[in-house]
């Protein structure tokens, strides 16, 4: 969320948030504002491509989707592109509360469905095997490190969030995720 306000502040656009999710409003309140822009996890993503109320509600002047939270897959980006026939671009972005919050983004001048893009500025980002600590080459599945300047340092009074563990290895922060580095393109999550 801290991201999406931000790129909406940003680029001066007006923010339409709704205090929850509920599909029926959503749908009505996009197409009552027309907004040509979509933020959101990827089960608004996944209402969108699939509900069938969603048909009775005018979303033609959605241009961009902007994706977050779960990975949104190849062929629910299709099938969105599908029934939304001006949707122009799908981005996706990556991330987690300890990187503050995102390190990949999908560029707006790309539109590789099922990528969660190319690091962001300012951060470093490598892919090591589990067992090992080594870094892996592209194509290989491991897990993510990734350095820089809004990773954090640590929890406070060495706490720790249910089923999520940070440990320092070789100055990266890390956390345990199949993932897939086509280096030269972008990340792939794998899951």
């Amino acid at each position: 969320m801290v991201a999406i306000m931000s790129m909406g502040l940003y680029s001066g656009s007006t923010i339409i948030t709704m205090p929850r999710f509920e599909r029926d409003q959503v749908s009505s309140r996009s197409s009552e504002l027309r907004g040509d822009t979509s933020s959101s996890g990827t089960p608004v993503v996944l209402m969108l491509a699939k509900h069938p109320s969603v048909d009775n509600f005018d979303l033609s002047y959605l241009t961009e989707v902007t994706s977050g939270a779960a990975p949104l897959g190849q062929d629910l980006s299709k099938a969105l592109m599908d029934r939304l026939p001006l949707l122009s671009r799908i981005r996706q972005g990556y991330g987690m509360t300890e990187l503050s919050p995102v390190c990949h983004m999908t560029p707006a001048e790309n539109n590789k469905h099922g990528s969660v893009g190319v690091l962001l500025p300012n951060l470093r980002c490598k892919v090591v095997d589990v067992e090992t600590g080594e870094a892996l080459g592209q194509g290989q599945d491991g897990e993510i490190c990734v350095k820089g300047p809004t990773v954090m340092k640590g929890y406070l009074n060495n706490q720790k969030p249910p089923r999520r563990q940070l440990t320092a290895m070789a100055g990266f922060t890390q956390e345990t995720l199949d993932i897939t580095m086509k280096m030269n393109i972008s990340l792939l999550l794998t899951e």
